[in-house]
């Protein structure tokens, strides 16, 4: 009976996980220069994939920070996320968190804009471009354009 009843919970567990659009277009930009991230995804036509069971939520978005690393400025980010997530990691308050953990003295950075959204059932995140863990991945491109 034991065994039963942990199968029946995985397969039910299992089957809880979702479905959602995936997509990032990350950038970065220095002076006038701007370059696509080396992880870009066009969110034209995103693809999909299915979340692992501990993310609950699809997510879509925005951000663009500014990084200052011994006077020099790198703007960079993503123009457009679709991703899965976690309903509550995945805020603009969360993202300000984790920036700041990199923070160092002589180097700084600023979320200048930034918009999280997220929604709980199959591919909600949208299918177009109209608006992502992907979001966090900027970071390190914005840290290999400086250095």
């Amino acid at each position: 009976k034991q065994w039963y009843q942990r199968r029946v919970r995985g397969t039910f567990s299992a089957s809880l996980a979702i479905e959602c659009y995936s997509c990032d277009e990350t950038y970065a930009k220095y002076g006038d220069t701007e370059m696509q991230g080396d992880d870009f995804v066009s969110c034209e036509n995103p693809g999909t994939v299915n979340c692992s069971t501990s993310e609950d939520a699809c997510v879509m978005g925005h951000f663009i920070m500014e990084m200052e690393v011994e006077g020099i400025k790198v703007e960079g980010g993503t123009k457009e996320f679709k991703s899965c997530g976690s309903s509550t990691m995945s805020t603009c308050e969360f993202l300000e968190a984790i920036m700041a953990l990199g923070e160092t003295e002589g180097a700084s950075i600023d979320i200048k804009e930034c918009n999280m959204d997220t929604c709980t059932t199959d591919k909600c995140n949208g299918s177009g471009s109209n608006g992502i863990v992907g979001a966090l991945l900027a970071l390190p491109l914005l840290l290999a354009t400086v250095y």
